[in-house]
């Protein structure tokens, strides 16, 4: 699916229209994204748990030439998704 098929069902759904819908999920995005830099969590009830997870530095070794390399710290955004959500996959 592309954000256009996205942004139709999300209009059907929502009774707006196409460029309401578009500013609505552009606010959702910009203020989880706004949430998530600034390294707090987003919980969003029904679907699921956005956080940031900080990494620490490591070393690992090069498949290619066999050296180890010093990999730096780096923050990655998990998702957990809720039992809802979860369950309505399944079924």
């Amino acid at each position: 699916m592309d954000s256009k098929d996205f942004v139709n069902i999300f209009a059907k759904k929502s009774g707006l229209d196409i460029e309401s819908a578009t500013e609505a999920i552009e606010a959702i995005t910009s203020s989880l994204t706004d949430t998530l830099v600034s390294m707090d969590s987003v919980a969003i009830p029904s679907f699921g748990t956005f956080e940031c997870v900080k990494k620490d530095e490591f070393i690992t070794r090069d498949i290619v030439t066999n050296k180890r390399v010093l990999l730096p710290p780096s923050i990655e955004v998990k998702f957990k998704p809720a039992t809802a959500l979860s369950n309505s996959i399944k079924d």
